[in-house]
């Protein structure tokens, strides 16, 4: 079953909140388990080219951390003729190498061999830049994207980080290079927890979403065509 795209059947939903996306996506998972039938999803990619390609999908993480396969397929930036799939995420086995075809008069012509471009150089995402580290780099694109809609309970971030592979010592670095700040909500000790928030949202705190709180980060895993994420 292809869904295309995702979002144009969830009339009413916030996509950039897990909270509210989550319900959706988990729904068609249990929805393939229980037909038997494979479900792809097309969804658009957001502008942020400074991201690691993982974080382009647009809105809420539920998108990715919940499917167990992702692909992008976008143009080569050598042949604009030529199409590339390569894998985001691939949790059911070794990660496959990335493919190229074309669309001609008899249909899609894949080429006989693998590509080399993989989800990166497809995007134009940038090298990470001299003397800085790129686990560093990537945890801050990890933590602006976890709240760039707003702030999260810090535990789900930090559970959400070492279900990525983010050392807890790189997100903490991370979090203090950027200046991400601290604030307890909802009372003290168990009926409360600690809050990270950008800068920029400091003055947010009251209008803290509680669907958000209550509902965990876990990523492990168009109909602009040119920029597609399955």
């Amino acid at each position: 079953m292809v869904v295309d795209p995702l979002t144009a059947y969830l009339s009413g939903v916030d996509t950039a909140k897990d909270g509210a996306v989550r319900p959706m996506v988990t729904a068609l998972n249990q929805l393939a388990m229980k037909e038997g039938v494979t479900i792809i999803a097309l969804i658009h990619l957001n502008k942020a080219q400074q991201m690691e390609a993982l974080y382009r999908v647009s809105g809420s993480l539920a998108f990715i951390s919940i499917p167990r396969v992702a692909y992008l397929v976008a143009p080569a930036p050598d042949d604009p003729e030529r199409r590339v799939l390569a894998s985001l995420k691939f949790n059911i086995g070794p990660t496959p190498s990335p493919l190229a075809y074309r669309i001609g008069v008899s249909g899609v012509i894949w080429d006989s061999e693998p590509c080399a471009l993989d989800a990166r150089q497809l995007l134009g995402a940038p090298e990470p830049a001299h003397g800085k580290s790129p686990k560093l780099e990537q945890a801050k694109d990890f933590i602006r994207m976890c709240l760039d809609h707003g702030p999260q309970a810090s535990v789900r971030v930090q559970d959400a980080a070492r279900n990525h592979g983010i050392a807890d010592k790189t997100l903490e670095r991370a979090r203090l290079d950027l200046g991400v700040l601290s604030h307890r909500s909802g009372g003290l000790a168990g009926s409360g927890e600690w809050v990270w928030s950008l800068p920029k949202a400091a003055n947010d705190m009251t209008t803290l979403d509680e669907s958000l709180m209550n509902s965990p980060l876990t990523p492990k895993a168009a109909n602009g065509f040119e920029e597609t994420a399955i």
